[in-house]
C-alpha cells in the first residue's frame, strides 16, 4: 500500500510564491497540518511494516520527520520525490510571472504551464523520475510506504499511479491536510486529516 503526502502549508504557500526547488519554511498551521497526518497515519499502518520516504527539499522532510514521530520511524530521503524546478519562477506570484512572461500560463493546458519555465523540469523528466520512483516504492520490502513529496510532483505520480492523461493529472486536488491512499489496480482513495 503507498500513502502520498503532500509537505504541510509553508510562508510561501501563504504568500502565494511558487517554490519549485527553493524552500520556504512550514508555518504554524503546516506545522499543525503534518502532525494531523502523522497521528492519522499512526492509526492506519503497522510501524514494523512501514518505511518513510520523503523529497529532500526541508518543507518535505520536515513534514516527514514530524509524521514519523508519530511512529518511531526515521525517514528516507530520495530525491525522486522532490518538486518540479520551475527554474526562473521559483519564489515568484503568479502576477510575476504573468507580468515578466505575458501570456505563457495561457498557452498550457491548465496547470500544464509549470512545465514551461525556463530553465525548469519538462514533463519527460518528472514523469521519467516518478515512474522510477514508483516502481521501486511497489516493490519495496516494506508492505505499506509513506510517500513524501509536493504539489505538482504529486499530481503526476498520482496521474502515472491511475494511467491519467497529463491533461486530467493536472487537474488533481493538490491538499495539504490529506492522505492518497494508493492500492489495487490504479485505484486512488482520499483520507482526510482532519
Amino acid at each position: 500500500m503507498i500513502y502520498l503526502l503532500r509537505h504541510g502549508q509553508t510562508e510561501f504557500n501563504a504568500a502565494g510564491r511558487y517554490q519549485g526547488r527553493i524552500d520556504s519554511a512550514l508555518n504554524a498551521k503546516g506545522l499543525a497540518q503534518a502532525g494531523s497526518m502523522g497521528a492519522m497515519m499512526a492509526t492506519l499502518v503497522d510501524p514494523a511494516h512501514t518505511v518513510i520516504l520523503s523529497s529532500p527539499l526541508a518543507r518535505a522532510a520536515r513534514t516527514a520527520e514530524i509524521v514519523g514521530e508519530a511512529f518511531g520511524l526515521p525517514t528516507t530521503l530520495d530525491p525522486r520525490l522532490t518538486e518540479v524546478s520551475m527554474g526562473d519562477w521559483e519564489g515568484l506570484t503568479a502576477h510575476q510571472i504573468d507580468t515578466g512572461w505575458p501570456g505563457v500560463r495561457d498557452s498550457f493546458p491548465r496547470n500544464g504551464w509549470f512545465f514551461g519555465a525556463p530553465g525548469g523540469e519538462t514533463l519527460a523528466q518528472v514523469t521519467a523520475r516518478v515512474t522510477s520512483l514508483l516502481v521501486d516504492a511497489q516493490s519495496h520490502a516494506k508492505p505499506n510506504r509513506i510517500l513524501v513529496s509536493h504539489a505538482i510532483t504529486g499530481r503526476i505520480l498520482r496521474g502515472i499511479f491511475a494511467d491519467l492523461p497529463p491533461e486530467r493529472a493536472f487537474r488533481l486536488e493538490i491538499p495539504q491536510d490529506a492522505v492518497f491512499r494508493l492500492h489495487g489496480n490504479g485505484q486512488i482513495e482520499r483520507i482526510s486529516a482532519v
